[in-house]
């Protein structure tokens, strides 16, 4: 068979190289045809390219670990929160994308992992609201709807508009190991013809019985990932409820479960009790510390010492005293003493509060 490739490419490829993007060459490198009709081998050719990724881990620790810092410095820049989950048993998503083993799998397009989309985390929460929530009624669950995610079950597009949460793509926390994994459905032509039968005696093969061969059709799966969800909040007065949206995410992912074949178990997730400490970061305050705001860029730093808080004033403007901010705007790129209160988040320092020094320290 002749491969749309340079000359020299053509050959087997084997397994995938240990420093390639498995992702990339997962869906764009399949080479298991056979004959120049480009056809596949059922099972050997499918569970051989399978094989070529799985039974290893995949993604760059240090790669993950500044994909999610990042992830952090924006959730702590918007007052959101993040929580880090692990899978009860295995994972798999993107099963419905286009692929020559039959069933696809999402990677993500840097990191070279597995990772379930913001979009998908969105609609879990809303499904989630929409249909298992207890404690709300008619009217205050469209509500609901309408304010967390921007839209109801009335149809009307009129009253469609953002929601009121930002939803995050959920990392993994550390490079994940993929397994192949198998589905053997045995009733294909029910599904495809159905209520279409006529005389199920003329049409045996099409009736679901027990004489049906299952065929077998190997899949990608991840084995117990851990991954880090994260949501913040769109406008900073939703604030508030930021904590019943990480509520109802915790019931979803252990309820319903995440990604492909939830049905069967798969995706079902629970939160890391080690994860706590980083849901309730720890406060300081710095005493006479130099607070300067540059107006420009909006940002406000405060230095005590060797160190360096920062925060943005559309985020510190409510909590911030008249007084506080009129003195800002006055010694605006100048500095002035304060006592600030600061959070530690990861290897960040972030601005929470700022009180005046008594006067003649100022």
């Amino acid at each position: 068979m002749s491969l749309p490739l340079y000359e020299g490419a053509e050959k087997p490829m084997g397994k995938c190289p240990a420093d390639a993007h498995a992702g990339l060459w997962f869906q764009r490198f399949f080479d298991r045809y056979e004959g120049d009709a480009w056809n596949i081998p059922k099972a050997e050719g499918k569970t051989a390219w399978i094989d070529a990724v799985a039974q290893r881990k995949h993604g760059n620790r240090d790669a993950l670990k500044a994909a999610l810092q990042r992830q952090e410095s924006l959730l702590a820049a918007l007052g959101g929160c993040s929580r880090d989950f692990r899978s009860d048993w295995r994972f798999v998503t993107g099963l419905g994308l286009s692929h020559p083993v039959e069933n696809g799998f999402l990677w993500h397009h840097t990191l070279s992992v597995p990772y379930l989309p913001g979009s998908a985390v969105k609609g879990l929460v809303r499904a989630w609201i929409a249909q298992w929530a207890g404690g709300l009624d008619e009217d205050a669950r469209k509500q609901r709807l309408l304010d967390w995610f921007g839209s109801d079950d009335s149809g009307d597009s009129k009253r469609f508009r953002a929601g009121g949460f930002i939803f995050f793509d959920a990392l993994p926390l550390e490079p994940v190991h993929l397994v192949r994994d198998v589905m053997t459905p045995h009733a294909g032509k029910w599904y495809e013809k159905g209520g279409a039968i006529s005389d199920p005696q003329q049409e045996p093969e099409s009736v679901p019985a027990d004489w049906h061969d299952p065929i077998p059709i190997p899949f990608l799966v991840a084995d117990r990932p851990k991954l880090r969800f994260a949501i913040a909040p769109r406008d900073p007065a939703r604030k508030a409820e930021l904590e019943e949206v990480r509520q109802a995410l915790i019931d979803a992912l252990d309820w319903l479960g995440a990604g492909a074949k939830t049905a069967t178990g798969y995706g079902h997730m629970c939160p890391l009790a080690e994860d706590a400490p980083s849901l309730t970061p720890q406060k300081k305050v710095w005493q006479q510390a130099k607070v300067t705001y540059s107006p420009g860029g909006g940002r406000i730093t405060a230095q005590h010492g060797k160190q360096q808080a920062a925060g943005e004033m559309n985020h510190l403007r409510e909590v911030l005293g008249p007084a506080v901010l009129d003195k800002l705007k006055k010694r605006k790129g100048k500095g002035f003493q304060a006592t600030v209160v600061v959070e530690e988040k990861g290897n960040m320092i972030l601005l929470q509060d700022i009180q005046l020094e008594t006067e003649g320290q100022s």
